[in-house]
């Protein structure tokens, strides 16, 4: 394999796992790279045991944190297990996601590629990521004038140079975490992975996609149809999971170290996707309180775990 000399270590956030899919997404891992570790979110009183799924996986180590604190937390609970470790790289998954059977080796092998040009400061590689719903690829976003601009990479152009990647799926060196930071614990769910992407951004790092690496990965709860005469299906999001994503867009915009650019352009999505709700959203109510509340808590930086 491409990366027999470098220590990967997966790390796969849990929170009520199916029980299946997540033992199959851990046995990939533990044959594809160094060590998986386990950072399960599910609340204590859920009587839910991960660690005696991977008992007898001689290369796999759960960690729980007995309550839900959040993919941010999670995640930098996994990095620091991984650091501990003597790691190279972490390779960051979601439960849910379920890669291709060469995704690991493709990105590396992207990762190597990139690394042979001097000017090229790696921050993280992703894969493709396909919805498993109809077989659509995501595409990446890039930042343009005032509204994002979205791109995939192709054949002709496997690798390609993207504003944010999701975190599922990203490979990261250790060194780069070292230099631009973890993950921000305050802002729990939504934006975490775009946060961490636009601060390396800052420190001349940079995100990219992988055209030979593919994940199944899940967008949204649904879908939703949309549009007045063509009509097209998006992903639609739960009420609390909308929240999220307002309270912590809003909160970024104040950051100022974050680029105004990003800003303008995640602005201009956000109003696309309030329209959207609004106009073809069903439980419209619950929406627009999670649109308001999320918009007000962000302005005032109330921050965490919703309710708490």
């Amino acid at each position: 394999m491409v990366f027999m000399d470098a220590h990967i270590v997966a790390v796969v956030v849990t929170f009520y796992p199916d029980e299946a899919a997540v033992t199959e997404l851990v046995r990939y891992f533990s044959s594809a790279v160094t060590r998986v570790v386990v950072v399960d979110n599910t609340p204590l009183q859920a009587n839910v045991d991960v660690a005696a799924l991977f008992k007898d996986f001689s290369s796999v180590e759960v960690h729980a944190l007995h309550d839900n604190k959040g993919i941010a937390t999670a995640l930098n609970v996994g990095i620091n297990i991984a650091r501990a470790q003597g790691a190279d790289y972490v390779l960051l998954s979601d439960q849910d996601s379920c890669p291709a059977e060469d995704m690991v080796p493709q990105l590396f092998a992207a990762l190597k590629q990139l690394r042979l040009c001097a000017e090229n400061k790696v921050a993280a590689v992703g894969p493709v990521y396909v919805d498993g719903r109809d077989g659509s690829v995501s595409p990446f976003a890039r930042v343009g004038g005032f509204r994002y601009r979205f791109a995939a990479p192709s054949s002709a152009e496997p690798i390609i140079k993207v504003s944010a990647l999701i975190s599922s799926g990203s490979l990261i060196p250790l060194s780069v975490l070292d230099a631009v930071g973890d993950m921000r614990e305050e802002l729990f769910i939504d934006l975490v992975d775009t946060e961490w992407c636009l601060r390396a951004g800052v420190a001349g790092y940079g995100c990219y996609g992988a055209y030979h690496a593919r994940m199944v990965h899940p967008v949204g709860d649904e879908l939703m149809r949309i549009g007045f005469f063509k009509k097209i299906d998006v992903p639609m999001h739960s009420p609390l999971r909308l929240y999220y994503q307002f309270r912590n867009a809003f909160y970024l915009y104040k950051d100022l170290s974050i680029p105004l650019a990003w800003k303008i352009n995640d602005l201009v999505y956000r109003f696309g996707l309030f329209r959207a709700y609004l106009f073809f959203a069903p439980h419209k109510a619950k929406y627009l309180w999670s649109f308001a509340s999320g918009f007000c808590n962000g302005l005032i930086g109330k921050m965490g775990r919703k309710g708490q």
